[in-house]
């Protein structure tokens, strides 16, 4: 079978979604309850047969996610020469750092705190916050430069997923 890396994607979405609609149903009928002399109703419930289903489609999941893998681990975007693996390490890095950025950036360069016996305590910045801000701005561009050529390779890299 051969689809985009985006219909890939969301085809794992789907796959996991179904996965948690057996699991819930499996939840609600694998036992049940009733009172003393009354007649249970047994709800609808086949173990074998559940699990035969959850197998199916965890292993389209895996096929999935290891031909993506291999696309990702394989395949180089062409303005940053990085591979798509490498580029995704390397935006969650970017991420966790923009995040620190911005707490910096929202720092005032003053706080007065509470006073204790008559004498405010201070807070002070201990750094420029121009240079935050510039590198902020950086970090940002570069996400942005990543993210855009992971969007067109995700949506026009094909690839083929073996299902045997």
């Amino acid at each position: 079978m051969k689809m985009t890396i985006d219909a890939a994607n969301k085809r794992v979405r789907e796959l996991q979604e179904e996965i948690d609609t057996i699991l819930q149903s499996e939840d609600l009928n694998r036992t049940y309850s009733y009172y003393a002399g009354e007649t249970p109703e047994i709800p609808e419930y086949d173990f074998a047969a559940t699990q035969r289903k959850l197998r199916k489609l965890s292993d389209e999941i895996v096929a999935i996610k290891h031909a993506v893998n291999q696309h990702n681990a394989a395949t180089e975007l062409k303005e940053t020469g990085l591979t798509i693996d490498a580029a995704l390490v390397e935006m969650a890095m970017l991420n966790r750092q923009k995040s620190r950025l911005l707490a910096m950036i929202r720092t005032e360069a003053k706080v007065r705190g509470p006073s204790a016996k008559g004498v405010s305590e201070f807070t002070v910045r201990n750094y420029d916050a121009a240079a935050v801000q510039q590198e902020y701005d950086a970090v940002s561009k570069r996400l942005l430069t990543l993210q855009t050529e992971l969007n067109v390779s995700n949506q026009t890299s094909v690839i083929t997923i073996s299902t045997d």
